[in-house]
């Protein structure tokens, strides 16, 4: 008995989606934070190229709309193409810088820049200050436009750089080098207003050296301070009701399966359970039928089994009533001298009777068992056939039947067991001579593929009832009901099976509109 189906949502998709919103939102914590982080140093350390974000409002002249607040200890002045100051941020930035400065301070995309360098004079023994003004080519070539050299107070000493004058201040050496002063830096940015007038942005920003990076980067990553206890919550939170919704599904599965031991079903909530578990219960209701089918099968193998041994007792009575009645005749003295050898070979005969049905039912009972296993040894298996066949010929031809044998005369190499190969021929072809009646042909082959062999034992007799068919390998299906004589301890075909099986191999059964033989057992063996 099965569950109704339902719609309802898979476990899978159940953990693929809280895996997925964990996920999702553990990314999103760490996206923020970082976001925050980068926001924080780049705040804390602004370029010109964080104000020329602001373009469109310095092309329309609207200063006053850059919010300048939000970049830490930072400042800004704007020039027109006269060098008058148009806009300033700090009324000492104005003071301190002049229109005679913007020369010096190097410009944000310019192909020229100054370079300042210290050095002593070893004659004099003084300090001098050595400045270049380069300048870069179209191939990004570096030429040197100009130099001069200063002395120790800034006097200009040597070159022609500055030739309209005699000194330099250390202002004007701290704008060529880019330094507004101790702290900060300096840069400027020239660019055309939508009105076509020229402007000269001048930007000031904190300088920045490894102790004020790693001043401003240790504060920024205290936010993880904040983010870590957040994410500890998510996963928290998370595995609440996870593990919530996983405990339901389960309760549901668990119900319905402990209803199942004392007969009763219940119907699971199927809004509560995941598809899997649904199927779960569907197998083990399948499992429950098949396990009741066993049972039967199994009290019907058992009555098959006493029935056998019910036939072989009497099978075995029969020829041992016999050999006591004869030998107490003899005993007895009843028994004529000229019938002796009558009597001793019937006696012989049915003790040999009982001898074999004892030794078939002994062969079965020790293939079945667990450990038994077939002697594989290589050989040439047509040859081994052929050889049989040969032996077997005079009692084929004794019983009037025609033999056809096609093995191709080469060697077909691979492992079986010689004496267990004999058994399942013997038992091939006894069947087909006892259940047969005479001029039946009998036709074995044995074909060689790439990978397996193919033994085929044929027969055009009498064929086999299609009700027995199917079972017709099973033990204990008698002769008395395959065939017609009566005759057998319905284990034949059952051993033939068991020794395909040790060696690796299939054997079925065709007969009617499979085969063109009224029998055909058709064995397949690996190579």
């Amino acid at each position: 008995m099965k569950t109704k189906r339902n719609k309802s949502i898979s476990f899978v998709t159940i953990c693929v989606f809280h895996f997925f919103l964990f996920s999702f939102v553990l990314l999103l914590l760490y996206m923020l934070t970082n976001y925050s982080i980068n926001k924080r140093l780049e705040n804390a350390f602004p370029s010109i190229d964080s104000l020329l974000e602001y373009q469109d409002d310095l092309m329309h002249d609207a200063y006053y709309q850059i919010p300048i607040h939000k970049y830490q200890d930072c400042d800004f002045i704007i020039y027109d193409e006269k060098g008058n100051d148009l806009y300033s941020t700090s009324k000492n930035i104005r003071n301190q810088l002049s229109s005679n400065d913007l020369m010096l301070i190097h410009g944000y995309d310019a192909d020229t820049f100054y370079s300042l360098s210290i050095g002593f004079d070893q004659i004099e023994q003084k300090k001098r200050y050595y400045i270049s003004f380069y300048q870069y080519g179209e191939d990004a070539s570096l030429s040197l436009l100009d130099d001069c050299v200063l002395d120790e107070n800034y006097q200009i000493i040597d070159g022609n750089l500055f030739s309209d004058r005699s000194y330099l201040t250390k202002q004007e050496l701290n704008l060529i080098q880019g330094r507004f002063d101790s702290e900060r830096d300096i840069e400027k940015y020239e660019y055309v207003s939508v009105n076509d007038e020229k402007r000269i942005l001048v930007f000031i920003s904190p300088h920045i050296n490894e102790n004020s990076y790693e001043r401003v980067l240790n504060e920024a990553n205290q936010l993880w301070l904040f983010a870590v206890p957040l994410i500890f919550l998510m996963i928290i939170v998370q595995s609440y009701f996870f593990s919530r919704r996983v405990k339901n599904s389960m309760k549901q599965l668990d119900e319905s399966i402990v209803s199942y031991q004392s007969g009763n079903i219940v119907d699971a909530d199927e809004k509560k359970m995941p598809l899997e578990f649904k199927r779960t219960l569907d197998k083990f209701s399948d499992l429950r039928d098949h396990l009741e089918e066993a049972k039967k099968q199994k009290d019907q193998l058992y009555k098959e089994k006493q029935q056998l041994i019910v036939d072989i007792s009497h099978d075995l009575k029969t020829p041992l009533t016999v050999i006591q009645g004869y030998a107490k005749a003899f005993i007895d003295g009843k028994i004529d001298k000229k019938d002796t050898d009558k009597y001793m070979n019937a006696i012989m005969n049915k003790a040999q009777l009982a001898t074999d049905l004892l030794n078939t039912l002994f062969e079965y009972v020790q293939m079945e068992h667990p450990g038994y296993q077939a002697n594989l040894e290589e050989g040439d298996l047509g040859e081994f056939i052929k050889a049989f066949l040969a032996k077997k010929y005079s009692e084929i031809e004794d019983k009037e039947f025609v033999l056809n044998v096609e093995i191709e005369d080469k060697k077909i190499m691979t492992l079986f067991d010689k004496k267990l190969m004999t058994r399942l021929l013997d038992n091939l072809l006894s069947n087909a001579l006892r259940y047969n009646p005479r001029g039946t042909a009998i036709d074995v082959s044995l074909t060689e593929l790439e990978k397996e062999m193919i033994l085929i034992v044929a027969d055009d007799g009498v064929g086999i009832p299609q009700e027995i068919v199917h079972k017709v390998f099973e033990p204990f299906v008698t002769g008395s009901v395959a065939r017609t004589s009566g005759s057998g301890s319905g284990l034949g075909l059952s051993i033939v099976k068991k020794i395909v099986e040790l060696h690796h191999g299939h054997i079925e059964l065709l007969s009617g509109n499979k085969t063109s033989y009224a029998t055909e057992i058709r064995i397949t063996l690996s190579k």
